[in-house]
């Protein structure tokens, strides 16, 4: 049987994964969709076509692959007290 911190811990990992979820989905929508944008406005100053909108969403797809970069990363990343030895080890040497 669970006990009730384990539940509590269980709960909290819970909610920090689906914030970095959110957070995740929201700096792919707004850098994709802000690129595009930018890109498009130039287009739309200077004229010539869909160029700079391309380039703009190139690079927002760019910036979501860094994106999905650093949160491989940090899923990826060793906790810090696993150093190869037991941190709660009393014993001196």
């Amino acid at each position: 049987m669970k006990s009730s911190d384990d539940a509590t811990n269980s709960d909290s990992m819970r909610s920090q994964g689906a914030s970095r979820a959110l957070s995740l989905g929201i700096n792919v929508v707004a850098g994709v969709g802000l690129f595009t944008f930018l890109g498009y406005s130039i287009d739309k100053h200077i004229g010539g076509g869909i160029l700079w909108t391309l380039l703009g969403f190139v690079l927002g797809v760019l910036y979501m692959v860094y994106e999905f970069w650093k949160v491989i990363l940090l899923l990826n990343k060793k906790p810090d007290n696993d150093k190869g030895f037991d941190v709660n080890d009393k014993r001196t040497g």
